[in-house]
């Protein structure tokens, strides 16, 4: 079996401290751009049950103790645009709801089901 010298023990041990402050310089630049893209996220609307909106999301609509299935079109100023999944008329309704938290739109059945236990299914 072959010894190294030390030459060969110190160019390993260097290579291994690069690799560690490699680690270490990716480990903190994916920290910096974690933290700016929940930035991003916290400014979007949420949704009853917190889920982040963003355009073109299905979700479903709570109201009148129904639920229904919509579309994100846009997010505008503000406001949250959505469309009715159409249900074979061919004709588009939608509706809009001002504010950070749409507090009767779900990211599922179960959520709304879950908040408010009247729905009919």
């Amino acid at each position: 079996m072959e010894s190294e010298t030390l030459t060969e023990i110190e160019m390993r041990l260097s290579n291994v401290e690069a690799t560690a402050k490699l680690i270490c310089d990716l480990n903190e630049t994916l920290r910096t751009e974690n933290a700016e893209l929940r930035a991003v996220v916290e400014k979007l609307p949420k949704t009853g049950d917190g889920v982040a909106i963003t355009p073109g999301q299905y979700l479903v609509h709570s109201r009148d103790g129904e639920i229904t299935a919509v579309v994100v079109e846009a997010i505008l100023d503000g406001s949250v645009n959505f469309e009715y999944i159409d249900d074979g008329s061919g004709i588009g309704v939608y509706f809009q709801i001002h504010g950070s938290v749409c507090e009767s739109i779900y990211s599922t059945r179960e959520a709304a089901v879950a908040a408010k236990p009247s729905i009919n299914l």
